[in-house]
């Protein structure tokens, strides 16, 4: 009998001499594709994905992003989280990550995303939010079962109102339970909030 030459059997040049025949075919179905004929699913299950923070207090610096690629790296991180961006144009490249810069993260302040190259094809924008301002930003990633709507968000300074400050904060509220509906959340920043 010669063997399936559609299935990997390099195992069976491997085996002892005094392998049996019945041993060789049983070694032979153990390395047949799993899940044969079936469709394979799409997405990073939602345990799996990993997501880094950092308060980068300006990313216009070689030192810090070369910090901050570092610590991506280290935490083999699929997104990047940075709040306090302090962009005064656009920031310089980090290999195997795309950047993606919330239109308010110029100046002081700011949020912005590193999303690992290798994922970047499962990210795309979440559904139309109610921004109002806010310093916030948003990526969905196509996780299974459900979508993950990853969010980084900047808080409002202690010099603000507190009606200033009630109204951020309701507006971040309506974001999370509209994006609760949907799928999971993980947000992360810089909540300038004390207790």
């Amino acid at each position: 009998n010669k063997p399936h030459t559609k299935y990997n059997v390099a195992m069976l040049t491997h085996t002892n001499p005094g392998t049996t025949e019945r041993e060789c075919r049983g070694r032979r179905q153990q390395t047949r594709p799993r899940n044969r004929g079936r469709r394979q699913r799409k997405g990073i299950n939602i345990d799996q994905l990993r997501v880094f923070y950092a308060n980068a207090r300006g990313i216009c610096h070689e030192k810090k992003i070369k910090t901050l690629k570092n610590g991506l790296e280290m935490q083999r991180s699929h997104i990047g989280a940075i709040t306090e961006t302090k962009l005064g144009g656009p920031p310089a490249r980090v290999e195997g990550y795309t950047w993606i810069l919330n239109s308010k993260s110029r100046g002081n302040g700011g949020v912005a995303m590193l999303v690992r190259n290798d994922i970047l094809k499962k990210t795309k924008e979440p559904p139309p939010l109610e921004s109002a301002n806010i310093q916030i930003l948003w990526v969905q990633v196509g996780t299974k079962p459900k979508p993950t709507f990853v969010g980084v968000f900047y808080g409002p300074q202690e010099g603000e109102t507190r009606d200033e400050v009630y109204r951020i904060y309701s507006v971040l509220e309506t974001q999370i339970l509209i994006l609760k509906k949907i799928g999971k959340i993980i947000l992360v920043g810089d909540f300038n909030a004390k207790l």
